[in-house]
C-alpha cells in the first residue's frame, strides 16, 4: 500500500525530455542529465513494503576518468503513464547488462 508521501509525490512528480536533456523532479526538487552524457540504462524493481512494488528506470551517466562519479537519474515508473515515445527514447540506451562495446558497434554499422 502506498504511503501518503508517495501519493503526494505521484501528483507533483514530472519527467521532461527535450532534444538535449532529461529532467525529473517533484514540487521541491529536480535533477537533469544531458542526453549526450547518458551511458546506459538500468530497469529494476524494489519492494517498498506491504506488497507494494516500485519499478525504476535509471539513466546512468558516462563517467570520466579521475572525475567524481555523478549519480544516475532515477525515475520511479509507477508514478507515470508513459507513452510509446518515452519507451522508444529510453530504449535508445543499452541495458546495463549489455556490454557497452557491443552497443557501440551496432550503432557504428552492425559489427560485433
Amino acid at each position: 500500500m502506498p504511503t501518503l508521501g508517495s501519493v503526494v509525490h505521484s501528483f507533483t512528480a514530472y519527467v521532461a525530455i527535450s532534444a538535449d536533456t532529461v529532467e525529473t523532479g517533484s514540487l521541491f526538487r529536480g535533477r537533469s542529465l544531458p542526453v549526450n552524457q547518458i551511458s546506459h540504462r538500468r530497469e529494476y524493481q524494489k519492494n517498498a513494503g506491504d506488497d507494494y512494488i516500485v519499478r525504476y528506470i535509471e539513466l546512468v551517466p558516462k563517467s570520466a576518468p579521475n572525475a567524481p562519479r555523478e549519480r544516475p537519474l532515477k525515475i520511479a515508473t509507477n508514478h507515470f503513464d508513459f507513452d510509446s515515445e518515452f519507451r522508444r527514447f529510453v530504449e535508445r540506451f543499452p541495458e546495463a547488462d549489455q556490454p557497452q562495446t557491443r552497443a557501440n558497434h551496432s550503432r557504428a554499422g552492425g559489427r560485433s
